[in-house]
C-alpha cells in the first residue's frame, strides 16, 4: 500500500487531443551551450594541422642546434688536443737539441776536459763570490770560440733565447752570449737535471737571456761509462710557441674561440691563441678557478689507478661544473704516457682542458656558450617563415572545408529549430553529402513518427486517466479504514500510561495489528520485570525484619560480655589484694586461686558463646549480602528491559512519522491518517518519557543497593575482626586459668615467691583490661550492624512503594 503512494502520478491532459498536441510538441528540450559544427571543426583540424607542423620545426631545429652544439664542442676538444700534441712536439724538439748538443763528442770532451782543469787548479775549493770576480769579464771557465760559434749556430737555427754548457761542478765553459753567473751549480734548474737528467722549468723571466722563456736544462752523460759531466741549459722564448698558430690553422679559430697553454705549477700563461692570432695577455681565461681546474687535472693524470677519480669527483663538488665529461686519450705506441681530457660549461662558457705529455702543462680550448646557442638563429628564422606558410595554405584550406560541410547541416539545424517550436509540417530537401542527405531523410522520417506518436500518447493519457480516478477511490477507503483501526488502538492501550500492564491491545491482519503486537511484547515483558522487582524488594523487606531481632540480640550480648568482663576484672583485682596478704595465709590464697580458677572458667564458657553468636551474625550478614547483590542484578534486568521499552517508543515515533510522511504525499485523502499518526507519536513519547522515570528509580536503587552491600561488607570484616580478638581473649583466659594451677601447686612456697605473684597478678590484671576494651568494641560494632540492618529495611520498603505503582495483575 505504502509503495502504491509513493509511485510518480501521470500526467492527466485536460485539454483537446490536438491542443494537448501542440503543447507537448511546444516544449523545448534545453541544450548545454555549444560550439557551431563550423567552428567545431576550424577550433579542431587547425590545430591538428598546425601543431605536428609547429612540432616537427621545432624538433627540426633543436635536433640541428643540438648537433652543431655538439661539433663545436667536439671541435674545441680537438683544438685543446692539436694545442697540447704541438707543444708537447715542440718540447720534444728543444729536448732533441739539447740531447744532440749533450751527445757531441767536442762538447763531452771539453767538459771531460774542463773538470780536470778545475779540479787541478783548485777552483772547486774556492768560494763562489771570489770565482765570480775571476772570471767575471769572460763568464768562462776557459775560452773556446770554436764551441761558442757553434753554440751560437745552434741558438740562431732552432730560434733560441740561450744556451750555455757547464761542466760537472757548474762552472760555465762555453755558451751563445754572457751569461749572468759564472758558477751555476747552486742553481735549482742544475740541481734538478743532475738528479733527472732532463729537467723543464716553470716559465718565468730568464736572467741571463733577459726574456720571458722556459729553461730546459739537459745532463751531459759520458757514453762509455755513464759518468755525469756538466750540464746543457736551453732557453726557449714564449714567442717560439706562436707556432702553435701555425700548427692550429687548420682548427679554423672562429669568433670567441681561444686557445691557451698553461703552466699548472706556477698558474703561468705561456702562450694565447685567439682567432685574430696570437696574443699577448697574461690573463688566465675562466680566471683561478680554471687554473685550479687545471692544476687538478694534472694532479689526477699524475694519480691516475689510485684516487684519480676521487679528485675529479672533487672538482666537481668544488667548483659545480656543468655538464662536464672526463676522457681518456691514448697515444701513440712510442708514447709513455696517456692523456686526460676535460670539458665543461662554468660561467657562460664552454671549456675543454688537456694535459701535455711530460710536462705539467694544460691546453685550454675555450669558446662562448651564447656564441654556440646562436650559430643557428638564421636557420632558427628559415623554420619559422616555413611553418608560417604553411601554416596560413593549412587554415585556408581548412576553412573552405568546413563550409561546404557545415552548410547543409545549419539548414538541417534551422528546419530541427522549427519542429522544436512545435511546427510538425516542416520537410527538409537532401542535398549535400551522401551522409548530409542521408540525415536529412532521416529527420524527415523523425518527424512523421512523431506526429503519429502522439496521436498515440493521447490516446494513452486518456485510458490513464481512467485507471488513476478508480485508483484514488480504492485508496480514500483504505485510508479511512486504517485510521478507524488506528483510533481503535489508542483507546485500547490508553490505560497503560496510567500504570495498568493488565491491558493488551487487539491484533489485526494490518499495519495497526503489527503495532498491537510489538505494543503487547512490550507490555508483557515490562510487567515480568515488575513483578520480579516487587518480589526482590519483599524479599529484601522480610530478610531484614527476620534478622535485626537476631542483631538486637547481638548487640545484648556483647554488652553483657563487657559486663561479665568486668566482673572478672573486680575479681582478678582482688586477686592481687589477697596476693599481698599471701605470706599471712596460704590457705585464702588457695582459697581465692580457686574462686578465680571458677571465674575464668566462667569467663571462658561466655568467650564460647560470644564467638558463637558473632559466628551467626556474619552468616547472616554475609546471606544478607548476597540477597542485596541478588536484587542489584534485577535492577539492572530492569535497566536492560527499560532500555528495550525505549527503543520500542523510538521505533514507534520513526513509524508513525513515516506515516505521517505517506499521508502527506496522499494530500486531501491522507489528513485523517496523519492525525492518527500524530496520536500515535504522542503515545510514544509518553512512552519514552516514563521510560526514563523508570531508568532513573532503578538508577536510585542501584545506588542504594551498592550502599548496602558496602555498609555489609564492611560488617563482615569488623565481624571477622571481633572473633579474632574474643579468640585472642580465651586465649588469654586460658593463660590465667595456668596460672591459677600453678599458684595452687606452688601455694605452700608463696612466702618465696611473693614477689614473683606479685608482678603476675599485674601482668593479668592488665590483660584483663585489654579484654574488657576489646567487649566494649563488640558491643559498639554490633549496634552499628543492627542500625544498618534497619537502614536496608527502609529502602526496601521504598522500593515496593515504587514498584507499587504498576499494575501487573
Amino acid at each position: 500500500m505504502t509503495n502504491s503512494l509513493s509511485e510518480p502520478h501521470l500526467l492527466i491532459p485536460e485539454k483537446p487531443v490536438q491542443e494537448s498536441l501542440e503543447i507537448v510538441v511546444a516544449e523545448e528540450t534545453e541544450f548545454d551551450s555549444s560550439i557551431p559544427l563550423r567552428r567545431s571543426l576550424l577550433i579542431t583540424i587547425i590545430p591538428t594541422v598546425l601543431l605536428p607542423l609547429a612540432f616537427a620545426s621545432v624538433l627540426g631545429y633543436s635536433i640541428i642546434q643540438q648537433r652543431t652544439e655538439n661539433e663545436i664542442e667536439k671541435q674545441l676538444e680537438q683544438q685543446s688536443l692539436l694545442a697540447s700534441k704541438a707543444a708537447s712536439q715542440l718540447v720534444d724538439e728543444v729536448g732533441k737539441i739539447s740531447l744532440d748538443v749533450a751527445s757531441n763528442p767536442l762538447i763531452i770532451d771539453t767538459a771531460s776536459a774542463s773538470a780536470q782543469k778545475a779540479e787541478f787548479e783548485g777552483l772547486v775549493e774556492l768560494p763562489i763570490e771570489e770565482l765570480e770576480k775571476r772570471f767575471a769579464d769572460t763568464k768562462l771557465l776557459e775560452v773556446n770560440k770554436s764551441l761558442n760559434d757553434y753554440l751560437v749556430r745552434v741558438l740562431k737555427n732552432q730560434s733560441l733565447a740561450e744556451i750555455f754548457v757547464t761542466e760537472k761542478n757548474g762552472f760555465v765553459i762555453t755558451s751563445s752570449g754572457l751569461t749572468s753567473d759564472f758558477v751555476q751549480n747552486d742553481e735549482d734548474w742544475w740541481q734538478n737535471a743532475k738528479r733527472d737528467n732532463l729537467w723543464i722549468a716553470d716559465p718565468e723571466i730568464d736572467k741571463s737571456a733577459n726574456t720571458f722563456a722556459v729553461d730546459f736544462s739537459q745532463a751531459i752523460i759520458a757514453p762509455d761509462s755513464g759518468e755525469f759531466l756538466g750540464v746543457i741549459k736551453t732557453v726557449i722564448p714564449s714567442t717560439t710557441f706562436d707556432q702553435l698558430g701555425q700548427l692550429l690553422k687548420y682548427a679554423n679559430l672562429i669568433g670567441s674561440q681561444q686557445v691557451q697553454l698553461l703552466d699548472t705549477s706556477s698558474s703561468t700563461v705561456i702562450n694565447t691563441l685567439t682567432a685574430d692570432g696570437p696574443s699577448d695577455t697574461q690573463k688566465i681565461i675562466g680566471g683561478e678557478v680554471i687554473a685550479q681546474v687545471a692544476g687538478l687535472l694534472f694532479d689526477a693524470l699524475q694519480k691516475q689507478g689510485s684516487n684519480s677519480e676521487q679528485i675529479l669527483q672533487d672538482i666537481q663538488n668544488q667548483y659545480a661544473l656543468g655538464e662536464w665529461e672526463l676522457s681518456t686519450i691514448n697515444q701513440d705506441d712510442t708514447e709513455e704516457q696517456e692523456l686526460l681530457s676535460i670539458s665543461f660549461s662554468y660561467q657562460g662558457k664552454q671549456y675543454t682542458l688537456s694535459t701535455i705529455p711530460k710536462l705539467d702543462w694544460v691546453s685550454i680550448a675555450a669558446m662562448d656558450i651564447s656564441e654556440i646557442q646562436g650559430t643557428n638563429r638564421g636557420l632558427l628564422v628559415i623554420f619559422g617563415a616555413t611553418a608560417l606558410v604553411l601554416g596560413t595554405v593549412a587554415i585556408g584550406v581548412t576553412t573552405r572545408l568546413a563550409n561546404q560541410l557545415s552548410a547543409p547541416l545549419d539548414e538541417l539545424s534551422y528546419q530541427a529549430q522549427q519542429v522544436s517550436t512545435g511546427n510538425l509540417d516542416i520537410t527538409v530537401e537532401p542535398r549535400g553529402s551522401t551522409e548530409t542527405q542521408a540525415l536529412a531523410q532521416t529527420f524527415n522520417n523523425l518527424v512523421t513518427s512523431v506526429k503519429t506518436l502522439l496521436k498515440e500518447r493521447v490516446a494513452e493519457q486518456e485510458r490513464e486517466l481512467e485507471l488513476s480516478d478508480k485508483f484514488a477511490q480504492d485508496q480514500r477507503q483504505s485510508k479511512e479504514a486504517l485510521q478507524q483501526r488506528a483510533l481503535e488502538l489508542l483507546m485500547e492501550v490508553d490505560p497503560i500510561s496510567q500504570g495498568d500492564l493488565t491491558i493488551r491491545a487487539h491484533v489485526t491482519e494490518d499495519e495497526i495489528g503489527t503495532i498491537a503486537d510489538s505494543y503487547n511484547a512490550t507490555v508483557t515483558n515490562l510487567r515480568t520485570i515488575v513483578t520480579q522487582v516487587q518480589a526482590a524488594a519483599t524479599q529484601v523487606a522480610d530478610t531484614t525484619s527476620a534478622n535485626e531481632p537476631v542483631v538486637q540480640s547481638l548487640s545484648v550480648e556483647a554488652l553483657r560480655q563487657a559486663e561479665e568482663i568486668a566482673v572478672a576484672l573486680e575479681r582478678v583485682q582482688e586477686m592481687a589484694q589477697l596476693v599481698e596478704v599471701v605470706a599471712a595465709s596460704a590457705q585464702q590464697a588457695e582459697t581465692a586461686v580457686q574462686q578465680a580458677a571458677q571465674t575464668v572458667a566462667e569467663g571462658d564458657a561466655n568467650m564460647n558463646r560470644t564467638v558463637d553468636g558473632i559466628v551467626a551474625i556474619r552468616e547472616t550478614v554475609a546471606e544478607s549480602a548476597k540477597k542485596v547483590k541478588r536484587l542489584g542484578e534485577s535492577s539492572q534486568k530492569i535497566s536492560k528491559v527499560v532500555n528495550l521499552i525505549g527503543n520500542f517508543a523510538e521505533q514507534t515515533n520513526m513509524l508513525a512519522l513515516n506515516a505521517s510522511i505517506e499521508a502527506a504525499q496522499a494530500g486531501k485523502e491522507g489528513r485523517g491518517f496523519a492525525i492518527i499518526a500524530q496520536e500515535v507519536r504522542k503515545l510514544a513519547k509518553q512512552s519514552a518519557q516514563a521510560t526514563i522515570e523508570i531508568e532513573k528509580l532503578v538508577a536510585e536503587l542501584q545506588e542504594d543497593t551498592n550502599d548496602v552491600i558496602a555498609t555489609m561488607e564492611t560488617g563482615t570484616d569488623e565481624v571477622v575482626t571481633g572473633t579474632k580478638l574474643v579468640d585472642e581473649t580465651r586465649q588469654s583466659l586460658n593463660k590465667i586459668t595456668a596460672a591459677s594451677v600453678q599458684i595452687n601447686q606452688l601455694v605452700e612456697a608463696i612466702a618465696q615467691s611473693t614477689v614473683l605473684q606479685s608482678k603476675v597478678s599485674e601482668i593479668v590484671t592488665q590483660t584483663m583490661i585489654d579484654v574488657a576494651a576489646i567487649a566494649s568494641q563488640n558491643s559498639t560494632e554490633a549496634s552499628a550492624v543492627s542500625s544498618s540492618f534497619g537502614e536496608l529495611r527502609q529502602v526496601a520498603q521504598v522500593l515496593q512503594e515504587e514498584v507499587g505503582q504498576f499494575k501487573v495483575s
